[in-house]
């Protein structure tokens, strides 16, 4: 019965400690047929239904900027910029090297009001692996984080509200959008 009883429990360990496959969300937003370009980039996506696509132009930071018809949210798609020694280590190690890169940049930015990462989450759209991983900004807003590779480029989809009670849907919103990743 020891034997039984340890052997579940090394399993459950194993289980809770494995790599998640799927999202915390869902992936059944819908999109329209229309594109959004990236500026710097070869990235395109579906621009989601009732969202529209917009160029940042102050400090050309965002490659890709899709947002809400009534400005609530949104999405915001940067790349991720990294010496040739930063990419050797993320390519060895995988996208939880690029996930620890990306959480102290945002440890550093939001200094003392920094207070915790939630909602971790590694998982595959297709052959295609994301980490993402939440946040709250020095305002309180969540801010959901998906860290990925495209076309040997490191990207980072930032989903951002102004609406915290809307945030769930926005986080699907956001899975969507990865779905018609080109």
């Amino acid at each position: 019965m020891k034997k039984l009883s340890a052997i579940i429990f090394l399993l459950t360990l194993f289980y809770s400690c494995s790599t998640t496959i799927n999202s915390l969300y869902n992936f059944d937003y819908p999109l329209t047929s229309q594109k959004a370009y990236s500026k710097n980039t070869n990235i395109s996506v579906n621009i989601p239904d009732g969202w529209f696509t917009a160029e940042e132009n102050e400090c050309k930071c965002i490659d890709l900027w899709l947002i809400k018809n009534d400005y609530s949210q949104s999405l915001n798609f940067t790349i991720i910029n990294a010496d040739d020694e930063t990419r050797k280590n993320i390519h060895t190690n995988g996208i939880l090297k690029l996930a620890e890169y990306s959480k102290l940049f945002v440890k550093a930015k939001s200094g003392k009001s920094f207070k915790d990462f939630f909602n971790e989450e590694n998982f595959a759209i297709g052959k295609k692996h994301f980490y993402a991983y939440q946040y709250s900004d020095e305002s309180g807003k969540n801010i959901r984080v998906v860290l990925f590779e495209h076309n040997n480029r490191f990207y980072e989809l930032s989903a951002i509200s102004n609406n915290s009670t809307d945030n769930e849907k926005l986080w699907v919103i956001q899975n969507t959008v990865l779905t018609s990743l080109n």
